[in-house]
Parts: structure tokens; sequence; C-alpha cells
């Protein structure tokens, strides 16, 4: 076959759908299983027992990957009404109905860098799959990856798998040693290349009229018989095909060329070939093309003769897909198809205003967001890190609320996070992130009202309130963490602020920890448990940040004191030295977190906007503009958010994990980086000015924008996970109209701005004499602003 006739075919179905169509998850509960945790026979496959993930026991030994295949037959004389089947397995795996594919899994648990001890807990996830079973004969087959295909996959270190297969509380079959299990080895690693070989697989071993009698059996794995299972609750990953917007043959050799996709996608891709034997087809993912460019995943699938039909076990990230074709005789690709694969989630929230800008930073970020949203969030679908990563999660959790008004996979990552901690007696890698999961915990129950979720969690916020309260010295500081990771991606006097040392982390982790003293008690009230627990501590924590920290002669608070902490220097602390700092972090968390006195507040933010030393990362951006917003900085937000003129890349239409490509110290980021996606819920909430006035949106609070650099503006805000606010306003010659929509069941507050209490106000045409906030009921309402009144008002 020409290369013309492989560039012909691939232009005319670029878009073909993949025959991989998942079953939704759903969430039937178990409370107890019949089906028997099961592997490959250790007699039979003695070194195909153990599993491999990056964080518990690192890469595989001679790069040797493997998979156990797994088969049941049975029979079925009429067909069920209901058909659940629960099902988990460890690394990863794909299920199949008599040939169809109907399921992947397990929902990652989640780790931590560094972190090797295997979980005591996994999860469960549970399917419908009534529509694919038939009368007669039926077979369930099962692949079980035993290694990471997520860079965060975690494992217990050894394979097991478990299903039942349910008509209500009827079994239709359970796994036992009657199931059928061969170990596969058509994987492997080389050259950097993921490689499938479909010559060393059992042709047809998914489907039902496959002959099995040579296949051994199934062996009880007992060492899985204490695992805590837990339901999952979070949906199945959604996917569709993605259409390339363009495919050219660059100046390379004559059997390469590129599919363009127009932006940044995360995608399993699919290919069907009719080849001869040994051909291969080279698969290579780049987010970017050009001089130095790396792709992101390389994959190698070697061809048996005739048709093949295969899809990528992992995603990949890329806006770029590079196809090589190794043949000597020919071969025809008949489509290569990428499938977009991440959470699903319903575009609700939206926004538009008068600068373009604006809007497409609101529109990247909620994309960029999506695409580090799969069964747990991501840093980014390039870099997949471990759960741990919370500073990265916290943001786009908030980012979520309003761009898509989801709760269960922040509620899901907030969990296994907790249980995480407690498996590693509630420390962290990144110390910092610890903390910031107590306030990612008390955001989720501010836009939720899940306070279900506190009877189970806080017991693990006292946990890590004992550890932190070990850190703290006389003064109420923290000086004696075991780091102080995470700051920025940026270097304070020489030291990398990833893990600077006390001197300069400590204000920084004694303002979250503060922070996070307040944000428990602050839930134990929603809650009605009792009385606050964490008030004494937390005022000696403030008094020590104000007293030692702060330098009246500057007017700042400074980073630390050297040579404080007792602590000795380590791979992720390194020493003090004689050096005083006054880094915009502690300053930013002092005045957001209402450490700063009142009449100090507008000094520091004004030093914190101002300064040049320190040229602070998306990241951190995220509380920088938290302190703008309480500090009611409408414009001088904007004009902080005009930075990410040079944080999004507008190649791949995403974000960028720093402003520049490369740090100082060498760092180099990646794109599709969702924690420099502060803009969106910023602009939502001082743009169209919504926010949570009681937990769970019960009553809305409107701030409305009174700045000069907007002409207009409107948008949906997502208020809980039906509801959503409309928000209409433009500025008018004589002042102000602002329009908006209450849902069913709300209320809403609006605070009129002190720069425009002296103008008069009219709500739905009748003049607003009261002296604070109006009150909204639902539905429709139009309040206008009047500088000076014409004639006949």
């Amino acid at each position: 076959m020409t290369f013309l006739r492989i560039l012909f075919l691939l232009f005319l179905y670029p878009g073909l759908a993949t025959e991989s169509i998942m079953a939704q998850t759903n969430n039937h509960q178990k409370t107890t299983w019949n089906g028997k945790w099961i592997w490959l026979d250790s007699h039979q496959f003695p070194d195909r027992q153990r599993t491999n993930s990056p964080w518990i026991n690192g890469p595989w030994p001679g790069q040797h990957p493997y998979r156990a295949l797994f088969r049941k037959n049975f029979n079925l004389d009429q067909l069920p009404l209901h058909a659940i089947l629960f099902m988990t397995a460890d690394v990863r795996y794909r299920v199949y109905i008599n040939g169809f594919p109907v399921a992947e899994g397990p929902p990652n648990p989640g780790g931590d860098y560094g972190d090797t001890t295997s979980p005591s807990y996994w999860y469960y996830s549970s399917f419908d799959v009534q529509d694919k079973l038939k009368r007669g004969r039926n077979t369930i087959s099962v692949e079980v990856f035993a290694w990471a295909l997520e860079l965060s996959d975690i494992t217990s270190s050894f394979g097991r798998l478990i299903a039942e297969l349910q008509d209500g509380k009827k079994d239709l079959v359970v796994t036992d040693t009657s199931w059928k299990a061969i170990a596969d080895t058509s994987y492997s690693y080389a050259d950097n290349f993921l490689q499938y070989d479909a010559r060393k697989e059992d042709s047809g071993w998914k489907t039902n009229a496959f002959p099995d009698d040579q296949w051994p059996h199934a062996a009880l794995q007992h060492r899985a018989d204490s695992t805590r299972l837990y339901q999952s609750n979070i949906p199945g990953c959604t996917q569709y095909p993605v259409k390339p917007s363009r495919l050219f043959k660059p100046k390379l050799h004559a059997s390469q060329y590129i599919l363009d996709f127009n932006r940044n996608i995360v995608a399993h891709i699919s290919l069907v070939a009719t080849a001869n034997t040994g051909d291969s087809i080279e698969l290579l993912a780049y987010e970017k093309m050009g001089a130095g460019a790396m792709p992101s995943r390389k994959f190698r699938y070697f061809c048996q003769k005739g048709l093949n039909t295969f899809r990528t076990p992992a995603v990949s990230p890329f806006r770029y897909l590079l196809v090589k074709v190794h043949t000597q005789n020919g071969l025809t690709i008949q489509k290569v198809n990428a499938d977009f694969t991440t959470y699903p989630v319903q575009y609700r929230g939206s926004f538009l205003c008068s600068d373009s800008f604006y809007n497409r930073l609101w529109s990247i970020v909620r994309y960029t967001t999506q695409l580090c949203m799969s069964d747990l969030f991501f840093d980014s679908p390039m870099h997949q890190e471990p759960i741990g990563c919370t500073g990265d999660y916290f943001i786009e959790s908030m980012n979520n609320y309003y761009a898509f008004g989801d709760r269960w996979l922040a509620r899901q990552n907030l969990v296994q996070t907790a249980q995480m901690m407690e498996k590693n007696n509630y420390k962290m890698f990144h110390t910092s992130y610890s903390l910031i999961w107590v306030q990612m915990l008390r955001q989720y129950v501010q836009f939720t009202g899940d306070t279900s979720i506190l009877q189970e969690l806080l017991p693990h916020a006292y946990r890590l309130m004992d550890r932190f309260k070990s850190y703290l010295d006389k003064d109420g500081l923290v000086s004696a963490a075991p780091n102080y990771m995470f700051m920025d991606w940026i270097t304070i006097k020489g030291y990398n602020a990833h893990h600077p040392p006390a001197m300069i982390g400590m204000g920084y982790m004694s303002a979250l920890l503060y922070k996070a003293m307040k944000d428990i008690d602050d839930m134990r009230v929603i809650a009605g448990i009792g009385h606050p627990l964490y008030t004494a501590i937390g005022d000696s924590i403030r008094k020590g940040i104000n007293t030692v920290l702060w330098d009246p002669a500057r007017k700042l608070y400074r980073d630390g004191i050297p040579f404080t902490t007792k602590v000795a220097p380590n791979d992720w602390m390194p020493a003090d030295s004689n050096v005083i700092t006054y880094s915009p972090h502690v300053n930013t968390l002092a005045v957001l977190y209402d450490i700063a006195p009142e009449d100090s507040r507008e000094a520091i933010m004004d030093y914190v906007a101002t300064q040049h030393e320190y040229e602070l990362q998306p990241y951190f951006m995220f509380y920088v503009l938290d302190a703008a917003q309480k500090a009611g900085w409408q414009d001088r937000g904007l004009e902080m958010i005009d930075r990410w003129r040079g944080g999004i890349d507008t190649s791949t239409y995403t974000l960028k994990e720093n402003w520049r490509d490369k740090t100082d110290f060498g760092y180099s980021g990646d794109y599709s980086h969702a924690w420099g996606g502060a803009p969106l819920r910023w602009l939502s909430v001082n743009v169209l000015g919504i926010s949570p006035g009681t937990p769970g949106f019960s009553s809305v609070s409107i701030h409305p924008y009174c700045g000069e650099r907007l002409k207009w503006a409107k948008g949906w805000v997502p208020v809980g996970e039906k509801a959503s606010v409309y928000v209409s306003w433009k500025k008018q010659h004589d002042g102000f109209s602002f329009t908006y929509t209450i849902p069913s069941g709300r209320i809403a507050r609006f605070y009129i701005p002190g720069a425009l209490e002296k103008n008069k106000w009219f709500v739905d045409g009748r003049k607003f004499t009261g002296g604070g906030p109006l009150s909204l009921a639902a539905g429709k309402h139009v309040i206008r602003c009047i500088h000076q009144l014409s004639k006949g008002d």
C-alpha cells in the first residue's frame, strides 16, 4: 500500500468513533463479598506475582511488564432484570463481556511522593452491564495490567482481582478458582517506548467463542483477604473521538506524518491497520513541536498478519501525534483515533466581559482544569503526580465549582488523601500541602453544603493538628517542621523556594497552620459538633507572627528567624544562614488569613503588588489574588491577572506551569497545568460577583463589580449540582444596571459597594432606601444604580 493511500484513508476517516463504549458507574453499595480475590497460580506462574508502581516499589526490573488475562464462561437461561458488575483489581483492569469492552478501573486510591507503604484499602466500582448479556453462553474477560498505567498509580505489590455480577441479591458470577487465568507478555519497554506485540497475544481471547480449555485455573490470592474495600463514588471517564484539524507530511522520511488536533487533548490512541507480520507503527505524542521538543509519550505497535485493532491502555497528553510506519511490503492504516478522555463534566459555568483577553483566559483555565480531571485531580496529564500534591488540587477543585459545579471528584480525593495521611502517620512529602488539605475540605463544605463528610474527616484533621502542634516553638511559630515544602517555583536569596530552609519557610508554614485551625473550628460549628478546639493555640500562633516576625521599621513580616530551628538539615530542608528575608508569601498570607492588623493590610498588599524582587509564579498567585479580593481590589486584581498574558500557551490552548518554560534553577515546567488557573474563580467572584453566602449556596452572596476597567459582563455560576445563577451587568451613562436570575430554592443578598453607597438604588423598579444588603428571592431581578437622577425620576 502506498504512503498516499495511507494518508488518504487517515484523512477520510479521522473521526470514526471508537468501539470502546464504557458502561457508566453507579453507586450500588456492597457490604459483603461472595467473590474471592484471585490471581495467577503461583505454581504455574511463579515469576508473575509481583506488581509495580513508581511510588511503591519503583520501575520494573529489566523493564518486562506483564498482564494477567482472566476468563469466565457462564450460561443464562433468561436475561436478568438487573445485572450489576462489581469489580476491582491491582494495578489496572479492562473488562469485556462477550468481547465488548464495558469498563475500566479501578479508581486510583492515591499515594504520595516517596510513599513506599502499600495501602491496606482499595477502591471498587459498579457497572450496569445488563445490555451486554444474552441468553445462553456468556463470557467475562478481564485483562489486569500488573504495572502503573498512570504515573500516580499505586499498588499493593501483588496482583489481585475480585468481581461479582449480581441480579439484585442473586449472584450470577463471582470470582473463584473456576475462572481461567494466564500470563501475557505482549507488552515490553525499549528505547523509552512502551511496546505491544500483537503476535504474542492469544488471538480472540476476549470473545465468547474462544476455546480456553488449555488455560490453567486461577488461584486464590490470600494476601488480599484483609483489604478494606471502598465504593468509588465518581463516574468513569467520558470518552469520545476527536478529529485532527489537519494532517500533514513534514519534510521527514516518507513513512512519517503528523496529525494536528489544534490544541492539547488527553486521549487514548486507537488504530486499525491491515499489515504483514512484523510491520510496526510508532505513535509519538507531543504537546508542542519544534526545536528541542520531546514527546510526552512514545508507543510502538508490532503487527500481526492481517487485521490489527488496538487501543493504548493509558492516556497521553498531546496536540500533535507523530505516526511512523515501518513496513517492507506496505500496510494500510484504516484509522487512527484520538479518544478524548476526561472526568465527565458539564460546562455549567460561563464568563464573558468587555475585555476579550479575560474571556479567552477564563475559557483556557476551564479547559485546562478539565484536562487535569480524571479518576483523581492531576497536576497535569503529563506529570500525573500523586494525590499528595494537594496544592494543585485545591486550586483545581475551586475552579471546578465555578466551571462545572461537580462535587464528587473533590469529595473522593479528600477522603483518599485522609486515608493516605493516616497510612503515613499524617506526614506528607510536601508538608504545607497537608494544611492546604484542610482548606480544600473547608471550601468543599462551603460550596456543597455536604456536612456528612465532616464526621468522617474531622478526626483526621484533629490528628493532623496533633502532628503540627509538635512542630511549634515557645513563640508559637512552626520552627520544627521536617521541611517547608512547598512555597513557589522561585529562588529567595539564592534558596530554592520549592524546599526552603526554616528561616524562610517558618512564617509561611505558621500562617497556614493558623488558617487550618480556624477552618477546623469553623467546620465544627457548621457541623454542630461543639465548641472551638483551637482558639487558644491559634491566638498564640497569630501573636507569634505579629511579635516575632513583624518588622515595624519596614512594616512587613519577616519570613523567619535564622537558627531558630533545632531540626537537622536534610535533603528537603537546607541549613539556615544568617539572612533575613521579606518574601511576598508570608505577607500575602498574613493579610489573607486575618493575621495582620486591619490598618496595615493595604500597605502590605501594596508591597506584594509592586515588588519586583520575586517573580511570583502562577501557583502562589492564587493566594495573592485571594488577598486582593479581601482588600476589595477589583481593578488592581485585574491588573494582576494581566500577568497571565505570559502564562497561557495559545498553541496548546492550555496553561503553562510557570511564566517561563525553565526556571532560574533549571526546572522545566509543562503545559496543561491547572494550578495556574486562579483567574477563573477570581473573575467569577469579582466580576460576576457570586460566592456562597452560606454552605451549599442556600444563600448566595452578590458583591457587584464597580470598577473602571470593564464595561459589561455576563455569565452563569453553578450554585450546587443542579442550580445556577445568571448574571448580566453593564455600565450606562448614569450608572450601572445589574440583572440576576436566582434559581428556585435559593435567596440572594446583594451588597452595595462602599464606593456607590451615596448613589440612588432601584430594585425591580422600586427605590431602595434601606441600609443593609438587598434581599433577593428566587426569580429575575433588575437592580439599577444611578449616579444622577434625571428629571422625572
